[in-house]
């Protein structure tokens, strides 16, 4: 068999021996093909034709300002079996921040599942929170970087609803953020929006490079029906690999990347490799590119996102980059 090449950039060997799945773990999966699903109480149900329609908005019935949950269902083309949960706070502006959650104890949260609602309460804009689709396929999943599953790919259905949600809004300044896995998300999506900005604090920068546990759940779980997965790993690196995918054209967007100096597995294991992968040299005083800038700060020890008061400071200086 001809070997297969790593992708320009690309951070991850997809050694097999570091993607293993778990026979136990995949046999308690959730049965995505269903038909039968819980209804969320106030929650709007949309088509994804609905969302992206240019003839009439979502919002149409509510209030100028709001807050509101929704659910995109599949419709069999963006997406085939993941729902996408998302809830908006509408406020008049031309801001949207859109923010993603980070590995979730299953035990303590439930789906769907909105983090930093506390932190960016005063935000002076628009907020999209949205919930990882993956972690519908195991109920005990807790970390999947947005990634989808092997149907559905998360990371554009989330593209989608962000630039139509936007369209809608009026909204022509997006910053993504999220810390740890949420920052993983926040820097593959907005990749594809032109003129958003990505605001990661300590984020992982490829799933190979983090804990086994979380990549063996993963693929046992939202990959489970992928056999030849030395194949599948290799032509979808650009969604487990933020090298391959920054690496793979150029970047529509520009990132604010946070990184904590108390948290050093993330520094040596995550921020280093990815800027690396961008032609950067930390030691040679190289810290950022045309589109890319990394900020090595202390906030905190071990990995830990920052506290409110920082995280709304970055927040609103990147909507001015």
């Amino acid at each position: 068999m001809e070997e297969m090449t790593a992708l320009v950039g690309q951070i991850s060997t997809f050694d097999l021996d570091l993607w293993v799945k778990d026979q136990d773990f995949e046999k308690k999966r959730n049965d995505l093909n269903s038909t039968e699903t819980a209804q969320i109480n106030d929650c709007v149900y949309l088509e994804w034709d609905a969302v992206c329609s240019t003839k009439e908005s979502p919002f149409v019935e509510l209030e100028t300002e709001f807050e509101q949950q929704f659910r995109v269902v599949p419709d069999g083309k963006i997406a085939k079996r993941l729902n996408l949960d998302a809830l908006l706070i509408r406020r008049k502006s031309n801001r949207l921040l859109v923010v993603f959650h980070g590995a979730l104890d299953r035990e303590k949260y439930t789906l769907p599942r909105f983090e930093f609602k506390n932190t960016v309460k005063r935000f002076d804009g628009s907020v999209l929170f949205i919930s990882d689709p993956s972690l519908q396929t195991h109920d005990e999943l807790g970390l999947a970087w947005y990634v989808g599953d092997e149907v559905d790919d998360g990371h554009e259905m989330i593209t989608t609803l962000v630039r139509e949600f936007a369209r809608h809004l009026s909204a022509d300044k997006i910053v993504l953020t999220g810390s740890s896995g949420g920052g993983f998300a926040a820097l593959a999506t907005s990749f594809h929006i032109d003129g958003s900005v990505a605001l990661p604090f300590s984020p992982q920068t490829s799933a190979e490079g983090y804990r086994q546990g979380h990549r063996t759940r993963l693929l046992s779980s939202a990959f489970s029906t992928w056999d030849d997965l030395k194949q599948k790993l290799v032509s979808n690196a650009t969604r487990f690999d933020l090298g391959a995918l920054y690496n793979s054209n150029e970047a529509r967007n520009k990132v604010w990347f946070i990184q904590n100096t108390g948290d050093k597995f993330h520094t040596l294991n995550h921020c280093i490799p990815f800027a690396k992968s961008l032609g950067l040299d930390f030691s040679k005083g190289n810290y950022h590119n045309e589109n890319v800038k990394f900020d090595l700060v202390f906030y905190r020890d071990g990995h830990k996102p920052p506290l409110p008061e920082m995280m709304n400071e970055y927040i609103a200086r990147a909507f001015d980059l």
